[in-house]
């Protein structure tokens, strides 16, 4: 069964496994706080090209510059969060959460489209865009080989959405001095150890626990 985060992102880690881990980390951060971050971590490399459009926009930017400054900044982004530099340079993750936050129905990028069409007209529009999908490619190819990487070095294939909620974990972790291995002993994967955090999950947004109790 796997775990999913509130705007339902799959997370193919066992419930007792990712639990277990989140179980370290309560009560001062809820399964809700490390699900939420795991969506704020995964749109850290958007974040970077949203933050670098608005850029862009407001400078007038030819189009050219306009995409390639939005395609590199994706690209950054990704490289920054497949390589853990967002768990050591501060204010990274938070950013990504707050972008997290506001995208709600592809506002932000909605809001881009029209205002690139306003501020410097059809060109930008389409450079944006262009930008978006070459930086999707690219991160279709980038996914293939960090998750042949993490199954090399784990013995499991996982995938952007499992190292977004590891990258959470950490970044919790770290904070409260715990420790950042994901190796589990018997007794942390015992129901009564984590039991309590899910639960407590379940009462405080159900929503959240009914999406991946029916999987």
């Amino acid at each position: 069964m796997s775990v999913y985060t509130p705007k339902g992102i799959k997370v193919r880690i066992s419930v007792d496994v990712s639990f277990a881990l989140m179980a370290r980390l309560y009560p001062k951060v809820s399964a809700f706080r490390v699900l939420k971050t795991t969506e704020g971590v995964d749109e850290i490399p958007t974040t970077f090209g949203f933050i670098a459009s608005l850029i862009c926009l407001f400078n007038k930017v030819d189009p050219v510059t306009f995409f390639i400054a939005t395609l590199i900044s994706i690209v950054c982004g990704l490289l920054i969060k497949e390589f853990g530099i967002a768990l050591v340079v501060p204010g990274i993750i938070p950013l990504g959460g707050l972008y997290n936050t506001i995208n709600i129905l592809m506002l932000p990028s909605i809001l881009l489209v029209i205002l690139s069409y306003i501020l410097i007209g059809w060109q930008a529009v389409v450079a944006y865009i262009g930008a978006r999908f070459v930086a999707w490619i690219i991160s279709f190819v980038l996914e293939f080989v960090f998750t042949s990487q993490w199954k090399n070095k784990m013995g499991y294939a996982f995938t952007g959405s499992e190292r977004s909620f590891f990258a959470a974990y950490c970044y919790y972790a770290r904070k409260q001095g715990r420790s950042i291995a994901f190796d589990l002993t018997d007794e942390e994967l015992e129901p009564e150890n984590w039991e309590g955090v899910f639960d407590h999950l379940a009462d405080t947004n159900p929503h959240v626990v009914q999406r991946f109790t029916a999987s």
